[in-house]
């Protein structure tokens, strides 16, 4: 007969086993993809590589290879969020094609913390950019963007801590872009060391408050460094904050100069470091009127332009640019005699770059013909909202007519069109990641329920 002390050491050894393999089994719902995001590009346009892991404690990467014919540039934040609600975020290597032909993206491993995955071969068509074509808004605000406008630096020195914005004066709803930084002179002559620095940067980030506000955190949960190059001088910058404000109010916004204290390690002392204080003002929109602000473009996608009355199509709209993404919302119209207008799915993809974040969301639908006629879908898919660019209200409108032909129909049934195949067929989130879904949410549940099992056991043991 068992002791009541070897009993208790059975049980805690049991609970141990179960946690390790209930973490084993949880891990194997993990997953790192790498994917090319398009296989043919203009010589204008960037080859873009993407990492995507759906971890939630998802770090950089390493292993982005050099490219024959491609200059390896940029690389930017990537968060997506599907319509089922999961959130995968990434890495995006960007590369500049070099000239025009048809060329091997050879076989590389990436690695993400303990992780590896191997990227296998593939090929990249780069043709020749077109002449006269409209402005691609998405590559615009890409180029842009890697022009930092460090609103707040300062006097330079040799090290200096800076709140930088990337304007001095935005409408409501207009992105205010901030990063808290470190600079330190290539050369200077200073040996610092990080001090507190978990203390000090949550200490900072409280007095960085902007009320009645949407913010997009750029997750910096580790120090980003970088270099740039500050009146002919190569700095080393160390950023510790960085997030996007969308401000829901006209105000003047004041920020009080933020310390960081670093650590001297040849005068052995704490040196004192100050930002400049930053003021931005927030103006209001015409006649205060409460409309999304932003630079955007439509995209759209329809599987037919011309159908039969009882047959229905799959359409879609991107939302591409710079914007309050969270507030951008497309309602299905409402049906009547002649469309019944369904609502199938939603998506968004927010790529965090240096000076903002731009993004495209996406808006599917489904359409259902009832009665002949021409339609143009202007009337019934358009954004209103206020271009802060031009500084003007303005309207993205659908550029598509439907046509539809044959006899009108007298009710509509979802038995009797194609309705419910197209809403089956709407969600093509890869399978793939909906399967590693549940089976982290399996795995989860599961490690739930066996350690609240073992624990009330061992509890018992111990009663006894």
């Amino acid at each position: 007969m068992f002791s009541q002390k070897s009993s208790k050491k059975t049980w805690i050894k049991t609970t141990f086993q179960l946690l390790a393999f209930l973490t084993i089994l949880q891990s194997y719902s993990q997953e790192i993809r790498i994917e090319l995001v398009r296989k043919k590009i203009k010589q204008n346009e960037f080859l873009q590589i993407r990492v995507l892991s759906n971890y939630e404690d998802f770090k950089g990467i390493e292993g982005f290879p050099e490219i024959k014919n491609f200059e390896k540039t940029f690389q930017i934040n990537l968060e997506y969020t599907s319509d089922k609600g999961e959130t995968w975020k990434g890495i995006e290597q960007n590369y500049k094609p070099l000239k025009v032909g048809k060329f091997k993206i050879p076989a590389f491993e990436i690695k993400i913390g303990n992780q590896k995955q191997i990227f296998k071969e593939e090929e990249i068509l780069v043709e020749e950019s077109p002449e006269n074509t409209e402005t691609d808004l998405l590559s615009q605000l890409e180029e842009e963007s890697l022009e930092e406008d460090l609103v707040g630096l300062g006097k330079l020195q040799n090290i200096f801590v800076a709140l930088t914005a990337n304007t001095k004066e935005v409408f409501v709803g207009e992105e205010i872009n901030l990063n808290f930084a470190l600079y330190i002179a290539q050369n200077a002559p200073i040996a610092l060391d990080l001090y507190d620095l978990d203390r000090q940067i949550a200490q900072i980030v409280r007095q960085i408050h902007l009320p009645k506000s949407w913010q997009e955190s750029y997750g910096l949960d580790s120090v980003s460094t970088d270099e740039i190059v500050l009146e002919k001088r190569t700095y080393k910058r160390y950023k510790f904050f960085q997030s996007a404000f969308y401000p829901t109010e006209p105000l003047l916004w004041n920020i009080p100069a933020l310390e960081l204290k670093v650590w001297d390690k040849e005068k052995e002392k704490l040196l004192s470091l100050r930002s400049n204080p930053l003021s931005i003002l927030i103006k209001p929109l015409p006649q205060n009127i409460k409309i999304l602000t932003g630079r955007l473009q439509m995209q759209e996608i329809i599987t037919y332009l011309k159908i039969q009355t009882g047959q229905s199509v799959s359409y879609q709209i991107n939302i591409v640019g710079n914007t309050n993404f969270a507030r951008l919302n497309l309602q299905a119209p409402s049906s009547n005699n002649f469309l019944e207008f369904y609502a199938a799915a939603t998506e968004q993809t927010l790529r965090k770059m240096p000076s903002q974040i731009i993004g495209i969301k996406s808006f599917k639908y489904i359409i259902l013909a009832k009665k002949p006629g021409k339609y143009p879908l202007k009337n019934y898919f358009f954004l209103p909202y206020f271009n802060q660019e031009t500084k003007k209200i303005d309207t993205l409108r659908s550029k598509l007519v439907l046509e539809v032909s044959g006899n009108p129909l007298e009710f509509s049934s979802l038995e009797n069109s194609e309705l419910q195949s197209w809403i089956e067929k709407a969600d093509d989130t890869p399978v793939q990641m909906r399967t590693y879904s549940r089976m982290r949410w399996i795995a989860t549940s599961l490690l739930v329920l066996l350690f609240l099992v073992v624990l009330y056991k061992v509890l018992s043991t111990f009663k006894e």
